[in-house]
This record gives C-alpha cells, sequence and structure tokens, in this order.
C-alpha cells in the first residue's frame, strides 16, 4: 500500500514537472511570436562583449543578414560610435535604461537614422528596441533649416514685425525696441504714441476688409519718420510690419526741392532772356540815336543839349552794364559759362585796362606791375571783368588815387586794389559780395549792387581766391590770388 502511495506521489510530480515544462515552453514561444511579429527592430546582446544573442526578424529584413554573433557597434557610423559607447558603458542596476539617436550604415552602404532604448535585464544580458526615424528626422531637419532660415531672415531686416489679435494685444513681435520692459499690447509701444486710435481702427479695417492697409506716421521727439503695413495673418490677427523711412522720406524732400530748383531756373532763364531782348533792343536803338545826336553839329553847339546827351549816353550805358553783369553772373551760375583761357601778358594787360579807364577818370591809377616774366594763362573776359569793377569802385568810392600791385608766388599770381576812400562799416564787410549788398555808407553815389558779387564769380571761375581788409577810418584792399595755370 504504502508502495503504490509513493508510486502515486512520484507520478504525480513528474506530471507536475511535465505540465510546467510544457507551460514555460508555450509561453517562451508565445513571447517568441510576438516579439519576431513586431515591426521594431529587437536585438538582445552581451554586456560582457557587445555581441549579438538574438535579433528579431525585423532586423534581419533591415540589414539582410543573420546579426548573431556581430558587435553592436559593426553597423553604428564612425561619427556616433564614441557616443553611443559611453551611454551603454553607463548601463547598470542603478540606471538599467538608456536611449539614444544614431546613425547606422546598411550592407548596401545607405545611411539610416534610428532611435534605440536600451533595457538591462540582467547583469549580463541588455535588450535593445530600435525604431527607424529617417523620414522623421529628414523631416525634422528640413523644419529646422527652415525655422533657422527665417530667423536669420527677421533677424536680417531693418523692420519691426508685430503679429496682435483685434484689441492690439501681442501673439508675437519681434522688433528695435528696448528691452528693459516686457510689452503686451501695441498701445504700450512707443512708436504709435501719437496715432494710437488710428492703428487700432486700421486693425479693424484689416481684418473687416482682409487686405493691405498702409499708415505713415513720425516721431516729433527725434524727427524720424515711419511707415506702418498692416496685412492680416489669420481668422483674427493682424501682422504690422514697421519701418523707418526717415531717408526715403529726406530723399523725397530733396527731390521736391530739385525741382522746384529746377522751375526757378527755368523761370530765371526766361527772365534773362526776356532781360537781354526787351532791354538790349531799345537799348541799342538809343545808343544808335545818341550817336546821331553826337554827330549832329547844331546840336552839340548847345552846351545844355550836349550835356543832356551825355547824360542820356552815361544812363544807357549804366543800364547795359548793369544787364551785362546780370547776365554774366547766370552765365556763371547756371554753368552755361565756358572760360576761354588763353595765354596773357600780366603786365601788358593791367596797363592796356588803366589806360582805358584812365581816360574817363581825373584820378590816377598807381600800378606797380610784377618783375620779371609776367605770363599766365586766364580768361581775358574775366579777368578784364574783375580788374575793372574793383578799379573803378576804387575811384568811385575814394575819390583819390587809386594803388594796383602784381606779385608772382611759387604757382598764384597776388594782384591788390587799394584805395584811401571811404572804407566799409564794421559787421558789413562779410556781406560785400552778396548780389544788390550796398554799404550802408555810400548813400548819394550811384551803383547796383552787383559789381563785387560779380568779381567773386569771375575769381571763382578763374579757380583763385578773393579777400578784402577795409578799414573804417578809411581805405579798402582787395587781395586777388589767382593759379599762373589753372586746370582745365
Amino acid at each position: 500500500m504504502v508502495d503504490w502511495l509513493l508510486f502515486g506521489i512520484l507520478l504525480a510530480l513528474v506530471f507536475y514537472f511535465y505540465w510546467q515544462s510544457r507551460s514555460k515552453a508555450k509561453e517562451r514561444d508565445r513571447y517568441r511570436s510576438i516579439v519576431e511579429m513586431q515591426e521594431e527592430l529587437i536585438l538582445c546582446w552581451s554586456k560582457v562583449d557587445y555581441r549579438v544573442t538574438y535579433a528579431n526578424p525585423a532586423v534581419y529584413n533591415l540589414f539582410q543578414s543573420d546579426l548573431v554573433g556581430q558587435n553592436i557597434f559593426s553597423w553604428i557610423d564612425r561619427t556616433d560610435q564614441e557616443r553611443v559607447k559611453q551611454k551603454l558603458m553607463g548601463l547598470d542596476l542603478s540606471a538599467p535604461q538608456v536611449k539614444y539617436k544614431c546613425r547606422v550604415i546598411l550592407p548596401d552602404r545607405s545611411v539610416r537614422w534610428q532611435v534605440w532604448n536600451h533595457y538591462l535585464v540582467s547583469p549580463k544580458e541588455v535588450q535593445g528596441v530600435g525604431r527607424d526615424i529617417t523620414e522623421n528626422h529628414l523631416i525634422e531637419e528640413t523644419l529646422e533649416r527652415f525655422e533657422n532660415r527665417n530667423r536669420a531672415l527677421i533677424e536680417s531686416i531693418p523692420d519691426s514685425m508685430f503679429i496682435t489679435d483685434r484689441e492690439g494685444n501681442f501673439i508675437d513681435f519681434h522688433a528695435r525696441l528696448p528691452q528693459e520692459k516686457i510689452y503686451r499690447n501695441i498701445t504700450e509701444l512707443p512708436y504709435f504714441t501719437t496715432i494710437i486710435d488710428r492703428v487700432l481702427k486700421l486693425i479693424d479695417i484689416t481684418l473687416a476688409t482682409q487686405q493691405l492697409q498702409t499708415i505713415e506716421f513720425s516721431d516729433p521727439k527725434s524727427d524720424t519718420y515711419y511707415e506702418a503695413r498692416l496685412v492680416p495673418s489669420g481668422e483674427d490677427e493682424v501682422m504690422i510690419l514697421v519701418r523707418d523711412i526717415t531717408d526715403r522720406k529726406q530723399a523725397e524732400a530733396i527731390a521736391i526741392s530739385l525741382r522746384q530748383e529746377q522751375e526757378i531756373n527755368q523761370l530765371q532763364q526766361h527772365f534773362f532772356a526776356m532781360i537781354s531782348h526787351e532791354f538790349r533792343t531799345p537799348l541799342n536803338v538809343m545808343a544808335i540815336a545818341i550817336s546821331t545826336l553826337e554827330n549832329n553839329e547844331d546840336l552839340t553847339k548847345n552846351n545844355k543839349i550836349k550835356r543832356s546827351i551825355a547824360r542820356i549816353k552815361n544812363a544807357s550805358d549804366r543800364i547795359l552794364a548793369t544787364i551785362d553783369n546780370m547776365m554774366t553772373i547766370y552765365q556763371i551760375k547756371t554753368d552755361f559759362f565756358i572760360p576761354n583761357w588763353q595765354s596773357l601778358n600780366l603786365n601788358e594787360f593791367c596797363q592796356d585796362l588803366i589806360s582805358r579807364i584812365d581816360i574817363t577818370n581825373i584820378y590816377g591809377i598807381n600800378f606797380y606791375p610784377l618783375e620779371g616774366e609776367s605770363l599766365i594763362t586766364s580768361d581775358p573776359r574775366l579777368l578784364g571783368c574783375i580788374l575793372e569793377q574793383l578799379l573803378t569802385n576804387a575811384l568811385k568810392y575814394s575819390q583819390s588815387e587809386v594803388f594796383m600791385q602784381v606779385i608772382k608766388h611759387h604757382t598764384k599770381v597776388e594782384i591788390m586794389v587799394s584805395d584811401r576812400g571811404i572804407g566799409i562799416p564794421a559787421g558789413e564787410v562779410s556781406h560785400i559780395f552778396e548780389p544788390f549788398f550796398r554799404a550802408s555808407n555810400v548813400a548819394g553815389i550811384h551803383g547796383s549792387g552787383l559789381g563785387l558779387s560779380l568779381v567773386q564769380k569771375c575769381v571763382e571761375v578763374c579757380q583763385g581766391t578773393i579777400d578784402v581788409v577795409s578799414n573804417q577810418a578809411g581805405g579798402t584792399t582787395f587781395r586777388i590770388f589767382l593759379p599762373i595755370t589753372p586746370q582745365m
């Protein structure tokens, strides 16, 4: 009886262990079938030598070979191997899981991006689950490049960009603004302090019409001009681009000024052409008539008539000289005058000019010529105008002798014209070259105020300079410096 009892117990134990082994085998088979059906890459490898002990079919399908027995670093890109190795060496019981992303080289030499999770399942065995993320990685790289490009573009443009809702609350902005303050609403921006109501109204119009709106405004504190462009950027969002247009405004102002100046120049040209025609023609008729009267012996016998004819001739000559001076100034100012450069003997030129002036003057001109060679290159018309104006002015305002001297420097000649006359009042010397300006002490002495302005313009065309020294107690000296050989 005991033997049968022992036999039954033994048989039950055998059946139990057989059933347990069959259950575990079924569990392993079930687990293996689940692992082999997964699309994820599943590996088991040794923590001792990093060699693969198991790989599921997904790994085989990817690599087209059995990886069992191979080192897991054999297919990792060299660029990533050291980084991955450092992570895997850190696997222990205190940190049984590690995750990394790396490049994998397939047998056909193509490169794939994968992300792996490794779990330490025993002190010597690791299980890894991987997933191919090549397409996602390429998309991420493309998005990152696009984002970086957009960020660089936004950072490089000088415009400030704001995105607001209907109430002007900021959704996002990129602006050249002081950062010590956090801006939450468009009303806080220093840009729009004076026009905030107009901007808020334009936001409503932009959202209602879904069309671009533009506004220009200025900052009175800095004289800076801005342009704001509002465009719809969403169902209830508006993008506002603010640009500094100060340079453009200044350019527009310059363009307007140039157009106005051109119009004035055209009017001046028309005016002087009219003067030249409408005044010269009757003056020439008057000159012919005066010449006829001067040649009439019967009329010239009468001293009273003779003096009247002389006064008419003198007045006619003064009007004609004034017109000539105005036309010369206009031609020089508008660059219509082209110098006629000639080689001149300066001593002889001055002496000829003085002899013509002395004929009509009772006062003498004391001339001190240049010693030695006196050849220079200049425009005889301009040089004659300069010296004649200075000499006649000196005689007119001094009623005494006038002195003229020529001095040669290294590359220039200096011509001095001085008198002992009434001088120029203090504070008025700086104005004597202005057109139509006449000093306050010349009342009763005829003149148009154009002579010295003409002299200065002629000196500039001759590439020279002129200055004046006046003694209010009496006497004025003009000094002219002309190049011996001007640039042509």
